[in-house]
């Protein structure tokens, strides 16, 4: 009731006894504070993968992005030393399967930047297509 209270300070009147907390989240655009933090449990299904495989590919292709060059502990020194993405170049979703994996030629190292915009399309985007609008932009 307390957070009712204070959501009713800040111009959210109509919110009364919503179903959802998710209807909380409604901003008032002339507010300067909004509300967050609230814990909402999640049931997920994620296909696991193999850190044999990621050791395999990183043994192979080393620890630059295969996107844009970035290196990690050429940044970040001894912090940065072993830390990339590896991609599936088949995404496991897509597979829906156990299966066989090469980790060389299926797996690529990629900075968590390039990861996510290489996944912002669907299905995701290829290595080249990346590396084609970075190298526009150069």
């Amino acid at each position: 009731m307390k957070l009712l209270m204070n959501l009713k300070k800040y111009g959210f009147n109509h919110l009364n006894n919503k179903k959802y907390f998710s209807d909380y989240f409604i901003s008032d655009s002339r507010s300067k504070q909004v509300l967050e933090g609230s814990k909402i449990e999640t049931v997920i299904s994620r296909y696991e993968r193999n850190p044999h495989a990621r050791q395999i590919c990183l043994n192979e292709h080393g620890y630059d992005c295969a996107v844009c060059g970035f290196n990690f502990e050429k940044i970040y020194g001894n912090f940065g030393k072993d830390f990339i993405h590896v991609h599936h170049l088949n995404p496991l979703s897509e597979i829906n399967k156990v299966h066989e994996l090469n980790p060389i030629n299926n797996l690529i190292p990629i900075c968590p930047n390039c990861h996510s915009m290489i996944h912002l399309k669907r299905p995701a985007m290829k290595i080249n297509e990346l590396k084609a609008i970075i190298n526009k932009i150069k």
